[in-house]
């Protein structure tokens, strides 16, 4: 846990543990910005981790954000304005408009986000379409989960395996879009 007092008060240990915490956010957030050009990767990341750290100390909790959040929204934001002025006048800025919907809150903390997703799979797959996107991440084939769906009653085919796969990221896209 970090504690923002301390980073408050200057304390350079609380601080790396914090940049240590976020830096892989804002590394990817660099790749989705600047994709091939390793330089100016570099300096968003930097501007990155400098907003980091401001907006560890301009914290304020009374206004409702969780930390996490405000503080990869502060990032994010710095980042793309470093971007765009990297970026001005060297043909680069095609597909600016996207910038800002590179991530959104939600998905800033990728490890938050992919337990509130699977937290929500129950309630809005059906048992079956559950097990096939389950197996599905885990590396399956479509053969295998349909063998292994299979039961002396009922065979299940890889049609069937691919349908239910189908309506399942379907209802998940949906899902994700409504966070």
């Amino acid at each position: 846990m970090i504690n923002l007092d301390k980073i408050k008060a200057g304390d350079a240990a609380e601080t790396d543990k914090m940049v240590e915490r976020f830096t892989p956010q804002i590394v990817i957030l660099s790749y989705r910005l600047a994709r091939n050009n390793a330089g100016i990767r570099e300096d968003l990341v930097q501007a990155g981790l400098l907003a980091l750290v401001q907006a560890a100390r301009g914290y304020d909790a009374a206004k409702g954000a969780a930390f996490a959040t405000f503080a990869l929204l502060c990032a994010k934001r710095r980042m793309i304005d470093e971007w765009r002025r990297l970026t001005r006048n060297d043909g680069l800025t095609v597909g600016l408009d996207d910038a800002e919907n590179i991530y959104t809150d939600a998905d800033l903390d990728i490890g938050m986000m992919k337990r509130d997703l699977l937290a929500a799979l129950p309630n809005i797959l059906s048992a079956a379409e559950l097990k096939v996107f389950l197996m599905k991440m885990r590396g399956a084939s479509y053969a295998e989960i349909a063998r292994a769906l299979s039961n002396d009653k009922k065979t299940t085919t890889e049609k069937a395996v691919d349908n239910a796969l189908k309506r399942a990221r379907k209802k998940i896209y949906e899902l994700y879009n409504a966070i």
